[in-house]
């Protein structure tokens, strides 16, 4: 169901919604490695659990959490057309979140994260984008009009400027400033 500002007491402009969240940017891989502690041992290798890929980071989880929530959520973001970017899609695909992604040359990026016994954990964040890559507004601006919040995770600084003028209430998490 739509609402309009009339309807649930807002005050943006009776503009309808389809979608109560938006989430842009911040899903990528992580590559989780269990060590018994975090220094590098004598020799040249070292036998571990086995290695796990996992779709992740900070955009994927307030995404997949809102979609939990019963929240009508939309995901956008850069993801590259390589087997990383196919975990992704699967991944929402079997959870049902409607996401929309914008090609990525560069591919999809990924953490290499070494975690210990006592849970601390060291990444090493693949850092592919070139700096300053950001999704483009008019791929998101669509989505953006027809959203009653937006969550800037990452690749989207413009968004916030956007989202004022267009009175969409907004929240970021911090990732946007290593990106």
């Amino acid at each position: 169901a739509t609402e309009t500002a009339e309807t649930s007491g807002g005050t943006m402009n009776d503009r309808e919604f389809d979608f109560d969240v938006l989430v842009l940017g911040g899903v990528d891989i992580d590559t989780i490695e269990r060590v018994p502690e975090l220094s590098i041992p004598a020799g040249d290798a070292l036998a571990v659990p086995p290695v796990r890929d996992y779709v992740a980071h900070s955009g994927n989880g307030v995404a997949l959490g809102f979609h939990g929530l019963g929240l009508r959520t939309k995901f956008l973001d850069l993801l590259g057309e390589d087997t990383l970017g196919a975990l992704v899609l699967a991944r929402y695909a079997e959870k049902g979140l409607d996401f929309s992604y914008l090609p990525a040359a560069a591919g999809t990026p990924r953490s290499v994260n070494l975690v210990d016994a006592g849970g601390r954990r060291f990444s090493f964040f693949d850092a592919r984008h070139p700096e300053g890559t950001e999704l483009p507004a008019e791929f998101y601006l669509p989505f953006l009009e027809r959203a009653r919040h937006v969550h800037i995770a990452g690749r989207a600084l413009g968004a916030f400027e956007h989202a004022r003028r267009l009175g969409v209430t907004t929240s970021t998490d911090g990732s946007e400033e290593r990106r």
